[in-house]
């Protein structure tokens, strides 16, 4: 039978309306009764409280400008001892999804960090608010500060490190499992020294200021040797560990040391993956403590694999108990810090001679130069100059807390002190709490007040006035009880 072309044409018409009316249909169900997926990376759907973990090197090649010890535009390493990682912890509620990242390097500065935490939160969707990053301040790796706008090479190095903690932080999210989290801890012997000292004619000494010759009393301050640790059980995967000390990982580093290292945290992570379990570690009230000294008698003194085995082994050895949760809270806000003003130009005069001395030379040179002028360090010199030309009055210091179950996280951007990190964990309406210091944006030490008191390297270098420290102790506290 013959078709009339018009009702040929009209059957194709509505051919078309039909498959347009479907597709309109669908569009409709999505935005009413649906969520659009997004387009790319997406992070796994969870119903109960899930972690997930990555890791990824990102060892510099040589040549590359270290920190950790001031002027490190000339210290160039030249060699590798250990590999650097960046290593990332998801966890998630269902609702909300976050970060935790330990980044194997001196400091996590701006320069470094908010390009990063753009680079993430555009990648993966998370707010930008959830990515956490700290270092873990070993002192034998690449600097993240704003020597990388001046050096070619180091800023190949941001970028590879940028990349790297993208990539761990894929990783994390997609590995995003149910978990129970337990949590133990306990003091330790001989692994933490605070490296400030009442001597016996009732001075105060420490490794670059006082008069030895009296002999050592005690510590100026308390200890805190206490690690705290989170263990996070998944079913069919490895038991994954959040560890928590308090020292500078100092190790491997020193002003004519040129070895690229993670040091005793890398040690540590080596020591627990060698028995079954991920781990990432993070540094916290470590301001005043090394994990090593000359000084003390009785005292062994480890390497860094030797150091981060036995603090492995405290790890593995904690009676942990369930704080298990489900619901993750996050709470912060800004405490604006006073910053000190210098104001004797004479004092401005000298401290601009010796640092310039060190920038032509080196610390060594520079030092007796400083101790002739009554200043106790090039370090010293440094911040008069800058206390006194280019600091402004006040320094915004932002303070984040997360709770989840029995467990509360302190997010801290600078250096504190052991003592406050007691005061805080003992004080905490958590049962167990972990200090992550060290997380960006660092603004450097702020010491206890008794610190400013007997005067040192960590008072000399700090921006804030004496008894900003106990102010943020105090308010870390109120946001923990906040988010009960």
């Amino acid at each position: 039978m013959a078709i009339d072309k018009s009702e040929r044409g009209l059957s194709f018409m509505k051919r078309i309306l039909s498959l347009a009316l479907a597709v309109l249909m669908l569009l409709g169900i999505a935005a009413c009764g649906g969520e659009k997926e997004p387009e790319g990376f997406q992070i796994p759907k969870v119903e109960a409280f899930s972690v997930g973990f990555g890791k990824t090197e990102i060892t510099p090649e040589y040549g590359t400008p270290m920190g950790g010890f001031g002027n490190s535009a000339t210290k160039l390493s030249n060699s590798v001892l250990d590999p650097l990682y960046t290593v990332v912890m998801a966890m998630s509620d269902g609702t909300d999804t976050y970060l935790l990242v330990a980044l194997d390097v001196p400091g996590a500065y701006t320069d470094f960090v908010d390009p990063t935490v753009e680079l993430i939160s555009t990648e993966t969707g998370l707010p930008k608010e959830n990515i956490l990053m700290c270092s873990v301040h070993n002192h034998s790796a690449p600097d993240m500060g704003s020597i990388y706008k001046e050096n070619e090479q180091a800023a190949k190095v941001h970028e590879q490190f940028r990349q790297g903690t993208l990539e761990a932080a894929k990783t994390a999210l997609l590995d995003l499992s149910p978990a129970t989290m337990l949590g133990g801890k306990t003091k330790t012997e001989q692994l933490a020294f605070v490296r400030h000292f009442l001597l016996n004619d009732n001075t105060y000494a420490g490794d670059n200021f006082g008069n030895w010759s009296s002999g050592i009393k005690d510590y100026a301050l308390p200890v805190d040797d206490e690690v705290v640790a989170v263990k996070f059980q998944r079913e069919g995967k490895k038991d994954l560990v959040l560890v928590n000390f308090n020292i500078h990982p100092c190790f491997t580093a020193g002003n004519e040391k040129y070895e690229i290292s993670a040091d005793c945290v890398g040690a540590t992570r080596d020591y627990l993956a060698s028995k079954g379990m991920d781990c990432i570690y993070f540094t916290g009230a470590a301001g005043n403590q090394n994990g090593e000294t000359k000084i003390l008698e009785d005292v062994t003194n480890f390497t860094h694999v030797q150091w981060g085995e036995k603090l492995g082994e405290y790890v593995l050895n904690l009676e942990y108990t369930d704080i298990t949760g489900q619901d993750i809270k996050m709470t912060s806000e800004v405490y604006t810090g006073q910053v000190w003003k210098e104001t004797d130009l004479d004092r401005v005069a000298k401290a601009k001679e010796v640092y310039q001395l060190f920038q032509q030379t080196d610390r060594d040179t520079a030092t007796p130069l400083a101790k002739q002028y009554g200043l106790a360090s090039v370090y010293e010199a440094r911040e008069i100059i800058n206390h006194a030309e280019s600091l402004p009055d006040t320094w915004d210091i932002p303070m984040t807390t997360l709770s989840v179950g029995g467990w509360g996280i302190v997010v801290a951007p600078y250096e504190m002190f052991g003592t406050q990190g007691t005061y805080i964990k003992d004080n905490s309406a958590f049962p167990v709490t972990t200090i992550l210091g060290y997380a960006a944006p660092h603004v450097g030490y702020i010491p206890d007040v008794r610190a400013y008191e007997y005067g040192c390297y960590e008072s000399q270098t700090a921006k804030f006035v004496s008894g900003t420290a106990e102010i943020l102790a105090d308010k870390y506290l109120d946001l923990l009880q906040s988010i009960k």
